[in-house]
């Protein structure tokens, strides 16, 4: 899904009326590409005469990490509990301390979000690994010494790649594929006859794949 500013305030919006009593304003709402964090929070305190006041409250949800709707949903949650302690002035015991945890149980056992203290993004898909796992044109060789080859090649020189390779007396056979087999991510994308050296049963293996 995409991700925008105005469905985050949609969901702000609704999560503000059912569960926080629609006491807090409408924060900035910004969609981030953060690699290290999949929400925070952020605000600024102010000293006015004998008061100290809170202001300037801002949620950010990156959309470098590619979640799910409810995934999505219990991240911007998670920072408008932190929103709710900053903007009630209540006091915790930590950031994310008796209090917080007290509001991430009751919305997760009464509600079934997914709210979590700290969250790894380890096996989460992201933006660079979803267009990395694009189409991609493979071109398999076979040399006349017996040795097999694998190159990923550029749209654009495909049909120069090809002529150079069988112009080539070193060239047995040339055999074009196209795939989204992720063992080719780490492959160059080449626009010259290079290619990248395999054994017998691997060369085999990904041309049955890919057929």
């Amino acid at each position: 899904m995409t991700l925008t500013a105005s469905l985050l305030s949609d969901w702000f919006t609704q999560f503000n009326h059912s569960y926080f009593d629609s006491i807090l304003p409408l924060p900035r709402l910004t969609v981030s590409h953060s690699k290290r964090q999949f929400g925070s929070f952020s605000f600024k305190r102010r000293r006015r005469l004998l008061s100290t006041v809170n202001c300037d409250f801002s949620i950010h949800v990156s959309d470098h990490f590619l979640l799910s709707e409810h995934h999505y949903q219990s991240v911007l949650l998670h920072e408008m509990i932190h929103y709710y302690i900053a903007y009630t002035k209540q006091r915790d015991t930590s950031p994310h301390g008796r209090l917080f945890r007290q509001w991430m149980d009751r919305l997760n056992s009464q509600y079934g979000w997914e709210i979590r203290v700290s969250e790894s993004s380890k096996g989460i898909a992201t933006r660079q690994t979803s267009s990395a796992h694009r189409i991609k044109t493979v071109v398999a060789v076979t040399l006349t010494s017996g040795r097999k080859l694998l190159s990923v090649v550029s749209t654009r020189y495909v049909q120069y790649v090809d002529r150079q390779l069988k112009a080539s007396k070193d060239v047995q056979t040339v055999e074009w594929f196209v795939t989204s087999d992720p063992w080719f991510d780490n492959f160059p994308v080449v626009r010259t006859p290079r290619a990248r050296r395999v054994s017998d049963e691997v060369f085999e293996q990904k041309k049955k794949e890919m057929e």
